[in-house]
């Protein structure tokens, strides 16, 4: 839909609180007073991806949050043998420097000098091995006191992105709010007048068959031709032949049912009707392009009248006319070339 959809700000229970204040108590006064239908829509555009990316980024601290949580309880539980072995390889080391005479008594008594070697090798090994479980230690206890620091400004920093995430959702929930005010400003002019047009559409379609009925067979030699309302989605929408650009694909959603939009202007100035085959795309498309839109084997062609989707990720919002020539309903994937 064109309307907003929040997602909910923060993963933790911290950042639901904040946000909860923060939404009841900090609500931005924003004023959209002279600008145009495409500017306030264009607005709600940048405010939906402004919240998008500040909701990324609590969502991005929370993970790391929850990483490090996890990383400093594995280093808890391994810490205690950590500790064990570092104390049991300072007391060989007491005892290896207690016993040096011994040792060098045990080296010089060797048979031959391979024996020689692997004496010295061996006593090298266990000075290793006691070495690497008291630095393994001290790392150990780095990484804790590491991983606490980070933890400890990470959660300082989630109120500022709450607050971030708020901010820029109320932003957005107000700029859409404005575009729709304006947008469907007539709309009960706009409706009328469509309803009236199609009563004398229906009028005009029942005069003509009552005529076609009296004329006779003689006529069969008058070639006919019908020619469909260009609102319509069964006209000549329809793809054709014509070569046009290369094909995209991009996320779509659905607007004109249910959020306010319906018989509302469009960017373009033209209105929101059941039948209009019109899209909302974002700059720097521009309006009044001619588009073909591809989904699960139908295409259409359709105009770009209107700016949208504000829901960030998205790139076209198809009228409800549009949506029933291919069959597309709610949010999917769709393919479009310009032609």
């Amino acid at each position: 839909m064109k309307g907003y959809t929040s997602k909910g700000i923060a993963r933790g229970i911290l950042s639901v609180l904040l946000c909860t204040t923060l939404i009841c108590s900090a609500t931005p006064h924003v004023v959209y007073a002279e600008e145009s239908l495409e500017a306030l829509e264009n607005a709600a555009i940048e405010a939906g991806e402004k919240y998008a990316q500040a909701q990324q980024e609590l969502d991005d601290l929370n993970k790391k949050i929850e990483d490090n949580q996890s990383k400093l309880k594995d280093l808890e539980a391994k810490l205690p043998e950590a500790r064990e072995d570092s104390a049991e390889a300072i007391r060989l080391n007491y005892k290896l420097l207690q016993s040096q005479p011994n040792l060098i008594g045990l080296i010089l008594s060797s048979r031959d000098f391979s024996d020689f070697l692997s004496t010295l090798s061996y006593i090298n090994a266990i000075n290793d091995s006691n070495f690497e479980k008291i630095q393994n230690l001290v790392q150990m206890e780095s990484q804790l006191t590491q991983t606490r620091d980070t933890l400890r400004s990470q959660q300082s920093n989630i109120a500022i992105k709450t607050k971030e995430a708020a901010t820029a959702q109320a932003n957005a929930q107000a700029a859409i709010e404005a575009a729709r005010k304006r947008a469907t400003e007539r709309a009960a002019e706009a409706k009328a007048k469509w309803e009236a047009e199609q009563a004398a559409a229906a009028a005009k379609q029942a005069n003509t068959s009552d005529t076609a009925t009296d004329t006779t067979s003689s006529s069969s030699n008058t070639s006919t031709s019908t020619t469909p309302d260009s609102n319509s989605p069964s006209s000549s929408n329809t793809s054709s032949n014509t070569s046009g650009g290369e094909w995209k694909y991009v996320g779509a959603s659905v607007y004109g049912n249910g959020d306010g939009f319906m018989w509302g202007t469009t960017a373009s100035g033209d209105t929101v009707t059941p039948t209009s085959m019109g899209v909302a795309m974002k700059r720097p498309m521009p309006l009044g392009t001619t588009i073909e839109i591809s989904y699960n084997g139908r295409t259409v062609r359709a105009i770009v009248n209107d700016r949208g989707p504000f829901i960030a990720g998205r790139e076209i919002d198809l009228q409800p006319a549009v949506a029933d020539a291919l069959g597309f309903d709610g949010i999917g994937t769709v393919s479009y070339r310009v032609v």
